[in-house]
């Protein structure tokens, strides 16, 4: 059976930069997001994007993908909610190792078990 796929938005938040249109024109440029050895998406600003509270209660990965998120879903024209039955909607999101800031902080303040007996 084939099933056709039809990309109605797309939203990036790099290295190269912050919006899929400036990583496409960076990136066909030729430009290099890595900067002493690390590719640090220096030019995002989570406030710009999110709310205080969401930003402090996010990992950095998070506000990277809400942000992307949200450009994608406004490029898709979904500005004013769903135009499409949700059910046949999906979004892919790609990721190294994110949120592993926050496993380490929950597992060094976890407590032992406390014993029953």
């Amino acid at each position: 059976m084939t099933r056709s796929v039809v990309i109605t938005g797309v939203g990036a938040v790099t290295p190269l930069g912050v919006g899929a249109r400036t990583l496409h024109e960076r990136w066909s440029a030729g430009v290099s997001g890595i900067e002493d050895g690390f590719g640090r998406a220096s030019e995002f600003e989570p406030k710009d994007h999110l709310s205080t509270k969401e930003v402090r209660r996010s990992d950095r990965f998070t506000q990277l993908a809400l942000a992307a998120a949200q450009e994608a879903l406004e490029d898709a024209g979904w500005d004013g909610g769903a135009p499409y039955d949700p059910e046949r909607a999906a979004c892919v999101i790609g990721t190294g190792i994110g949120g592993i800031a926050s496993s380490g902080t929950c597992a060094a303040t976890r407590r032992p078990p406390t014993p029953t007996t």
